[in-house]
């Protein structure tokens, strides 16, 4: 999928739910990282936004890779927006203002 994305110039997300699968989606090349706190619907697992966020930034970062974070789960408003990136993230992906 990530080879057949780049082939055709579109960008290719992964929905993690903890760090280790953060840094295999960007060891094998995705472009975004979606870091999915438990709040978005429990489809990544049962770590919270506010704690796997800095979690996944933190990881990529030690492993010296540059992949963009949006933050998932439980984000609404700007406030919210605001402390995803405040945590490190790139953005906020929003499923269901």
């Amino acid at each position: 999928m990530i080879e057949l994305g780049k082939k055709h110039g579109v960008a290719v997300a992964a929905l993690v739910g903890a760090r280790e699968h953060a840094l295999a989606q960007a060891q094998a090349g995705v472009d975004i990282i979606i870091a999915a706190g438990t709040e978005a619907g429990g489809h990544c697992g049962e770590v919270s936004t506010m704690v796997l966020v800095p979690e996944v930034v933190e990881t990529l970062r030690a492993a010296n890779i540059d992949t963009s974070v949006l933050a998932a789960g439980g984000i609404v408003t700007g406030a919210q927006m605001a402390a995803a990136m405040a945590m490190g993230a790139a953005g906020a992906w929003c499923g269901s203002v």
